[in-house]
């Protein structure tokens, strides 16, 4: 054992929320579109000029981390994995703040934490 680790320990891996369907979302809304593009909100998801092709290998990169993430916690016996809980949020435009059109409003956040505590160890254990 790791000094300094407590037996009881557990952790927890939460996928990264499905960040391409903040794109899906607000696409079309000028709003969105000019925050993302003034404040260089993830550009390689979010730039105007981006195409099909860029859009979807970050699509594809956030499949890998969180595919990374189920793997290294599976080596860890109090690791528990959400099992796509957390990617699989269905964000509609209320639960994205309109200050950067990218990051959970309050009501996305609770949608977060509410699949989080769900998948997590709680539930099952209490």
């Amino acid at each position: 054992m790791c000094p300094g680790v407590r037996p009881r320990s557990r952790i927890e891996g939460s996928q990264i929320p499905h960040v391409y369907k903040l794109y899906s979302l607000f696409s079309t809304n000028l709003g969105a579109k000019l925050v993302w593009s003034t404040g260089k909100v993830c550009q390689s998801l979010l730039a105007s000029n981006g195409t099909a092709t860029q859009r979807t290998q970050v699509a594809t990169q956030e499949t890998a981390f969180n595919n990374a993430l189920k793997t290294v916690c599976a080596t860890f016996s109090h690791c528990l994995y959400d099992n796509g809980a957390t990617f699989a949020v269905n964000f509609v435009a209320a639960d994205v703040s309109t200050i950067d059109y990218f990051h959970p409003s309050p009501a996305g956040q609770a949608k977060l934490a509410a699949a989080t505590w769900a998948s997590g160890y709680w539930p099952t254990t209490a």
